[in-house]
Formats: structure tokens, C-alpha cells, sequence
């Protein structure tokens, strides 16, 4: 019988087209799926939180899948971690309640932009950074910011078609903004 397990998994998307499964081409998705038939002995599915653009990296992103094995919640754990590649780890692992859905399960979804605000460029951070060589005008970044506090109810239009039935709120927090010495 099938376990449903909750994975947090971390990623560096450089070389992944994206989370979902996509023919003929690297995913996140592909690749968990490729690990976990290894485990099960067949193939299945997993349902990620969501899912990210090309390019895109994960520090803890929320994944489930069902295991018909016989290994322990952290033996799981480290023969997946063990199967996956170099840029795809799972950083966490237990087991699930039946039917367990990220994607609706989830509470809140955090999104991280960085801006390398200095002279020069940084070879280190140019693939996790956007370098603006010029000063920023941080007072009118703010004031264009604090228009965009708040919540309010953005969903597609199925949710207004079903009788009984509320739109989420999506509620945007002010973005916080830390300023490294030197602008490193």
C-alpha cells in the first residue's frame, strides 16, 4: 500500500527548462519522477506547490508523491538524494496525510529578486543577480512599493463561476529590502 510523502526540495535551475514535465527536456519534475520509479520499482507522479520558469531556483519548495516501499521516512530520504542529480536535493521528507496537495495546501509562496547595485559586475553573483551599475533611487523604489501592499481577491474567473465558492486572497507583503555594505 502507497504512502503519501511531503518532500521540501532545493534546487539550482540553471540547466532545468522548469519544475513541470516537459517532452524532451530537463525538469525538476522529470527528474524527482526518474528517481522515485527507482524507489517504487515503476513509474508515478508527483504535485508540486507550484511550479517554476527556466532558469528558476528553489530553496524549499514543497512536493508530494506516494511511495509503495518499505523504507523509513529518512532512508527515503538519503536513497532519493543519492539518486537525484548534483543541482536537485530533497531537504527534508515525512510522511504526508493521505491525499495530501501542495498546491492547495499551501499557505504562502515567497519570491526573492536581487539587485547588485555597485560599479562593477560580479562573476560570482551574475547568475543570481541583476547588476545595475548606477545608483538606485530607493525612495522612489519605495514609494512605487507601497502601492502594492495589500490584499485583494485576484483569481481566474472559475472560481466566480462556481456557486458557493470564494475567491483566494492574495495578499502581497511590503518587500524587504536589505541593503549589503558596500553594495555587495
Amino acid at each position: 500500500m502507497a504512502r503519501r510523502l511531503r518532500l521540501t526540495v532545493e534546487y539550482d535551475g540553471s540547466e532545468f527548462a522548469g519544475f513541470q514535465l516537459q517532452a524532451q527536456e530537463r525538469t525538476v519534475q522529470g527528474e524527482i519522477e526518474r528517481a522515485l520509479a527507482v524507489l517504487n520499482g515503476r513509474p508515478g507522479r508527483i504535485w508540486g506547490a507550484g511550479r517554476t520558469d527556466s532558469g528558476v531556483h528553489a530553496e524549499g519548495q514543497v512536493v508530494a508523491c506516494d511511495y509503495v516501499g518499505p523504507l523509513a521516512d529518512s532512508e527515503v530520504e538519503r536513497a532519493l538524494n543519492g539518486l537525484l542529480p548534483h543541482d536537485l536535493a530533497v531537504r527534508g521528507l515525512e510522511t504526508a496525510e493521505n491525499g495530501f496537495d501542495p498546491r492547495r495546501k499551501a499557505s504562502a509562496r515567497t519570491y526573492r529578486y536581487r539587485i547588485l547595485n555597485r560599479p562593477s559586475r560580479s562573476p560570482l553573483r551574475a547568475e543570481r543577480s541583476w547588476h545595475v551599475p548606477t545608483p538606485l533611487r530607493c525612495d522612489q523604489m519605495n514609494a512605487a512599493a507601497a502601492h502594492l501592499r495589500g490584499g485583494a481577491r485576484l483569481s481566474p474567473v472559475r472560481f466566480r463561476a462556481r456557486p458557493g465558492h470564494q475567491a483566494p486572497v492574495r495578499l502581497l507583503l511590503p518587500p524587504a529590502r536589505r541593503r549589503a555594505a558596500g553594495g555587495r
